[in-house]
């Protein structure tokens, strides 16, 4: 499924437990579409962060 590149543009986007697995690919799903991202999850410095991502 395609999605236009600014779906999500000037919107935020909170996602909880998104320092790896689904929600690391959510949160870049959602950068990608242009959300400001915000990620929350045990592993703050885990290297599976996704791009773009901010630390609490």
């Amino acid at each position: 499924m395609s999605f236009r590149p600014d779906l999500f543009k000037e919107k935020t986007v909170v996602v909880i437990g998104g320092t790896s697995g689904i929600g690391a690919a959510a949160a870049s799903a959602f950068a990608e579409l242009g959300a400001d991202v915000h990620v929350a999850g045990l592993n703050a410095g885990s290297p599976q962060a996704p791009a773009g991502s901010r630390a609490p």
